[in-house]
């Protein structure tokens, strides 16, 4: 009908338009560095690809005080013919009166060589933020001062079949900061789920599991300076979770999305140690809502509970004009 034939219409002209975006973060971390901050971001195409810039300036608090940082960066997107898909993105930090300004990187590609897999694979390089230790401030000359990086490298694939997929990856880090030792990273994630619903609304079911392994424990204030960079580093860390994802679109107008995660995991922080177990609570929502033909509203709530080290909320709320 005229409803859904402009419904398409818009759909379009949002993924084929300029785009400019105003937009607001706000995270809690527990005993890690909270953050807030309101940026700005654009986009355009250029044929099969987009081109995106971006700037946020962000304000870091923990017990000891604040600092100001701001992230520069930009990005390419690529959708080209033998289904292909390529990203590749770049960025720069400034740290309030700071003379280092870390980057980080990310190049990946998707390739479909049969109608139903995916070939995947990516190399990044992140900052860590984890606490003032892993990315400090301009006061914390005593402390690593260009921070923790990771540089890590993916590879995995994903596979569906009528109303069942699967996706695996396995991977490969280095976690490196001035002054401490590289510390290397082992990693496996799975999620096989089941669509149970394909209409509105739409229901998936599924099982996740993640593993990791460090070198060396990181977090542990007494392994001494060149190992203390204050990350989240454990000898073992396994997670496993029941999956359950919704989404609905109501009218035209507004899409609410969201992903629950729940169940158990085992931490044991350095070999020979008892692991420790803990329930792992994970939880996405999203909404985005079309208030006028090119304004949308787009707001996303973040809740983790997987570990001490890891109890975060966070909040990010957009509004994104297309032309």
């Amino acid at each position: 009908g005229r409803g859904e034939g402009r419904f398409i219409a818009d759909s379009v002209r949002r993924a084929t338009g300029v785009r400019l975006e105003v937009a607001a973060l706000a995270r809690d971390r527990s005993r890690q560095l909270d953050a807030g901050g309101i940026g700005m971001s654009t986009s355009a195409p250029f044929g099969v690809a987009r081109l995106g810039l971006s700037t946020m300036p962000v304000t870091f608090r923990d017990a000891a005080g604040s600092y100001s940082a701001r992230r520069d960066g930009i990005d390419i997107q690529y959708g080209g013919p033998g289904r292909v898909q390529l990203v590749a993105s770049g960025a720069r930090w400034s740290v309030d009166r700071a003379g280092d300004a870390p980057w980080e990187g990310r190049l990946a590609a998707e390739l479909a060589p049969a109608p139903r897999l995916s070939l995947l694979a990516e190399i990044a390089r992140a900052v860590v933020q984890e606490t003032r230790r892993s990315f400090p401030g301009p006061d914390d000359a005593a402390l690593a001062p260009s921070g923790v990086h990771a540089t890590t490298s993916r590879a995995g694939f994903a596979t569906w079949w009528r109303a069942l997929d699967l996706r695996a990856s396995a991977s490969i880090g280095r976690y490196e900061g001035a002054g401490l030792e590289p510390n290397e990273r082992l990693g496996v994630d799975a999620d096989a789920g089941l669509v149970v619903h394909s209409h509105a609304p739409w229901v998936r079911v599924g099982y996740a599991f993640r593993a990791q392994h460090f070198d060396y424990d990181a977090f542990d204030v007494s392994a001494g300076a060149s190992r203390y960079g204050g990350y989240f580093s454990p000898d073992r860390h396994e997670v496993h979770l029941g999956v359950l994802q919704l989404s609905h679109r109501f009218g035209g107008a507004l899409l609410l999305e969201f992903d629950g995660r729940l169940g158990g995991q085992q931490v044991r922080s350095v070999p020979g140690r008892l692991s420790d177990a803990r329930v792992a609570v994970v939880t996405y929502t999203h909404a985005a809502w079309r208030l006028t033909r090119g304004l949308d509203l787009d707001v996303v709530f973040l809740h983790v509970d997987a570990f001490e080290a890891f109890r975060l909320n966070e909040l990010r709320a957009g509004l994104r004009h297309t032309f």
